[in-house]
């Protein structure tokens, strides 16, 4: 049982011994039957393994002795996959309530915390059966192969969810695991720490968090083993975790969860006529690498307009193929403001002439091309380059980090 992701009433993974019907254990022979045959004749199916693709291990008898075979099931003939897959999934239907634990691997998180502007996110691993079971720490498990450790959860009334992916980043308590590997002793646990950030934002208030989990573990005295595995936490028996604030509630945290996003979707436009996805403040960007000079609001389910009225940094129109919208910022902070305001976000800052005549939208005159550095919560300065009757009417518009 080493795959048990989408069953809901399952956690963990592991071996079990249970007794088959006189149909399956016919099927199962069968199985083994053929796969000793396919395995060492060599033949594999036309479809390219995958990173998260199963693996098998089965022992053969050739020349009188027993020889292991270890692959990747996705190469196995298309027929066979499905048997093996079949008689899986009625093993764990049926058999799996009656049986044994011979090996019990699960996983679950035990506590989350701010620590050092990050969180610290505390991830037990609990053995409960018979044998040890060795694994890689998380730190050395590859995102690239398909690894996942990833944690989740939401707030009480369903209104606010966050979590997080630890696969690969470093452990607060490396220097318990100096090998890079761990052996859970049977009926034992151990638990490994990480400092993250917030995968998106969320309000305060009372959390209960799953872990989700795809690695390789070995019970080494045991065959057949486990492998590779990709299991759930217990939905069931998840602690509640408060959280006394909102994340990003400081400048840092914001700039922080910004960069962050810029980074994500740095690669997911938003072109004319589409629909935004995501709330925020987008800069046009074409495809000569032309960029906004200024930034605009957009709600998510807004459609994105053309860029006719948009200018770039050097006041000229965004023209070309492929231009699109690109996420800049949160729209938490202002990105519009008065000298002698206080600074609603740290950056570049450019100085506009608003006209003195209401209208509205308001229309600017862009001509004084000041530009200047304010940290948030600094005060706005006065413009240097407009002239007497000018400074009243000067406004400083955020144009980027």
């Amino acid at each position: 049982m080493g795959d048990t992701i989408d069953n809901m009433d399952f956690h963990g993974v592991g071996v079990f011994d249970g007794k088959l019907s006189p149909d399956d254990l016919k099927l199962a022979r069968e199985i083994h039957r053929q796969l000793c045959e396919v395995v060492e004749a060599g033949i594999k199916s036309d479809v390219p393994p995958s990173p998260t693709s199963g693996q098998y291990s089965v022992d053969c008898l050739r020349d009188g002795k027993l020889e292991r075979h270890l692959g990747i099931t996705s190469q196995l003939p298309e027929m066979l996959i499905k048997n093996i897959s079949s008689l899986y999934v009625r093993g764990r239907n049926e058999y799996l309530t009656e049986s044994r634990t011979v090996v019990r691997l699960d996983a679950e998180v035990v506590n989350v915390k701010r620590e050092n502007g990050r969180f610290l996110v505390s991830i037990r691993f609990v053995n409960g059966g018979q044998y040890p079971v060795r694994m890689d720490t998380p730190d050395k498990w590859s995102k690239v192969m398909g690894y996942q450790l990833d944690f989740g959860g939401k707030n009480e009334d369903g209104t606010s969810k966050w979590g997080a992916s630890l696969a690969g980043l470093p452990l607060v308590n490396q220097s318990e695991f100096p090998e890079g590997k761990v052996d859970i002793p049977a009926k034992g646990s151990v638990t490994f720490r990480f400092l993250t950030l917030p995968d998106e934002k969320f309000k305060r208030g009372t959390y209960k968090f799953n872990v989700v989990v795809n690695a390789t573990a070995t019970a080494r005295e045991v065959a057949p083993s486990l492998g590779r595995v990709d299991f759930h936490s217990d939905t069931s028996r998840r602690v509640p975790i408060t959280l006394d604030r909102d994340w990003p509630s400081t400048p840092k945290e914001l700039e922080e969860f910004e960069a962050m996003q810029r980074a994500k979707l740095s690669s997911q436009p938003v072109y004319p006529g589409a629909t935004f996805a995501e709330d925020g403040y987008y800069r046009a960007v074409s495809g000569s690498t032309q960029r906004s000079r200024f930034v605009k609001a957009f709600r998510a389910g807004e459609l994105a307009p053309d860029m006719a009225g948009v200018v770039d940094e050097r006041g000229e129109a965004i023209h070309g193929r492929h231009s699109g919208w690109f996420w800049e910022a949160d729209l938490d902070a202002a990105v519009r403001s008065r000298p002698g305001e206080s600074c609603p976000r740290s950056g570049r800052w450019f100085a506009r002439v608003e006209s003195p005549l209401y209208v509205w939208p308001p229309t600017y005159e862009d001509g004084l091309n000041e530009v200047i550095r304010c940290k948030q919560g600094e005060l706005l300065p006065a413009s240097r380059r407009a002239n007497e009757w000018a400074l009243e009417q000067v406004r400083w518009e955020w144009i980027g980090v």
